[in-house]
């Protein structure tokens, strides 16, 4: 059984997974949400297909009376893109960024 993402190397399910990096001054500002159907007491890695991403530190978490998922908010340290067979990581997609600007 094939499952979309795998949650703290361990964790296998389906969800969707969307990561954002922007850039605020100098900084960049690296968050994302999680939505499953899986309640997880900790997250501290995620996966899928196309990336990967681990340090995840949770600030919010929501659901409803009536949904069948949990949706969580979160900030991260390490982006890994997996797609086609190549990895990046984050350093080089910031100076990729930089060099288009």
């Amino acid at each position: 059984m094939n499952f979309d993402i795998i949650i703290n190397d361990e964790i296998e399910t389906y969800g969707l997974i969307t990561y954002n990096i922007k850039k605020e001054g100098d900084n960049f500002i690296k968050e994302g949400v999680l939505k499953t159907h899986v309640y997880v007491e900790e997250i501290h890695s995620l996966q899928c297909d196309k990336f990967r991403l681990d340090g995840i530190d949770v600030y919010a978490e929501a659901s409803g009376s009536n949904d069948v998922f949990y949706i969580y908010a979160f900030e991260y340290e390490v982006l890994e893109i997996l797609s086609n067979g190549t990895e990046y990581n984050l350093e080089e997609l910031l100076e990729m960024y930089k060099q288009e600007s």
